[in-house]
């Protein structure tokens, strides 16, 4: 059922910048050297893809929304943060789940990359526990929804996930 995982997995010895354009909109992002980028790839207007690993592929989903990054702002972000979470529990109940940690809406402003907002969840399912985010980035004024999901049995090293979210930014 979890063949394919939306994560952003530590930054490997090699990564290389990569250009990405989605219709008229580029950013850029680091690319562990393993990786591939694809396009269209379930729904996703763009996916960085990992090797395999027990049998399982990651996947790192980058969906450009076409609205500003100032709507994300201006919307109640503790009545979203509310509607993101009953909509998490609801789907685990529905998969038989359970939620382990909740990780709340968290606002982060860098130096370099600008600012974005990160909220998560650590649940377990199936025997195997799993931790998703979704990244609110600011891309050019622009809102980018970034996915990660891991299992953690799998890929235990998650250090480096906000330095790759962090490499990400526009042309």
């Amino acid at each position: 059922m979890f063949k394919y995982l939306f994560i952003f997995l530590s930054l490997l010895s090699t990564s290389y910048a990569e250009v990405i354009s989605v219709d008229d909109l580029k950013f850029n992002i680091d690319v562990p050297q393993s990786w591939r980028v694809s396009h269209k790839l379930f729904a996703l207007p763009v996916a960085l893809v990992s090797p395999l690993k027990d049998g399982k592929r990651l996947i790192v989903g980058i969906t450009p929304t076409k609205k500003a990054f100032g709507y994300f702002k201006t919307m109640k972000l503790k009545e979203q943060e509310n509607i993101y979470l009953e909509g998490r529990k609801k789907w685990l109940k529905k998969f038989n789940g359970k939620l382990k940690i909740f990780k709340p809406l968290e606002h982060i402003t860098t130096d370099t990359r600008g600012e974005y907002y990160k909220i998560g969840y650590l649940y377990e399912m199936t025997n195997h526990t799993f931790e998703e985010f979704t990244y609110y980035k600011n891309c050019n004024g622009m809102l980018y929804h970034l996915k990660t999901l891991r299992e953690v049995d799998i890929y235990k090293d998650a250090t480096s996930i906000d330095q790759i979210v962090r490499s990400f930014h526009c042309k």
